[in-house]
């Protein structure tokens, strides 16, 4: 039986305070014995992951204010991603404040100030109709998984709560992946001849500054062309049926 896009797989993230207390108790454990400059560093290497995470919001807000109509199938998909990128928000916000130092509502408050430089205009382009979102966010979905992969080495330091919750977050962003992919198979099997052209307007965007926008914030190291052009290719495989 083909699962419907309008039941999206959702999170396997136990959004419980007991879950949350035995990551944040793991994860300062590991850090009490860094020095600062290891500190500083792994603080450095997560800062993406948070704010990105969080910027989730700015995207989920952009795409409900479109003009495109927009299926109850996507909404249903959206609805379970933006939960789901919340979840990630708060686990990496643990990591985090244990890092720098700063309490977990400051994170929120510093979070709460990047609305002001949230800038779609750059890729306007790609959010032409229901389709081309679906497209996007598949894509970025995708990279998403390769790049906490690549980074697996980080998370490790911080011991093996938080390495079972980026397990866990990369699940995710591969079931999010599923879900849009699923909706632009069964819902929009009538497009699929312009996948190579949406795709490849995508791919033209990768590299365009980055506006706290969620997708395409691929600014820091663990990025590669490699990561690119194989969610790229893979996507493009999955879509030509």
């Amino acid at each position: 039986m083909v699962r419907s896009p309008s039941q999206p797989l959702a999170s396997l993230i136990l959004d419980e305070p007991s879950s949350w207390a035995r990551l944040r108790a793991g994860v300062h454990a590991h850090v009490a014995w860094m020095s600062m400059e290891e500190r500083a560093e792994l603080s450095r290497v997560i800062y993406p992951d948070l704010f990105s995470e969080y910027d989730a919001r700015f995207l989920s807000a952009f795409v409900r204010s479109l003009p495109a109509d927009l299926s109850d199938d996507f909404c249903a998909c959206e609805e379970t991603w933006a939960r789901d990128e919340y979840l990630h928000y708060v686990g990496f916000r643990i990591a985090y404040s244990a890092l720098s130092g700063l309490s977990e509502e400051e994170i929120d408050e510093r979070m709460e100030a990047r609305e002001s430089e949230v800038d779609f205009r750059p890729l306007e382009a790609l959010f032409e109709d229901e389709f081309s979102v679906a497209c996007l966010v598949a894509y970025d979905e995708l990279a998403t998984v390769r790049a906490y992969r690549a980074n697996a080495a980080v998370y490790e330091k911080l011991g093996p709560d938080m390495v079972d919750f980026v397990r866990r977050v990369t699940a995710d962003e591969g079931r999010h992946y599923r879900n849009f992919f699923a909706l632009l198979r069964d819902r929009h099997r009538d497009r699929l001849g312009d996948v190579d052209r949406v795709l490849d307007r995508i791919r033209e965007h990768e590299g365009v500054p980055y506006g706290n926008t969620f997708v395409l914030d691929h600014d820091d190291d663990v990025w590669s062309e490699e990561i690119f052009d194989d969610a790229m290719a893979t996507l493009r495989r999955h879509l030509h049926v």
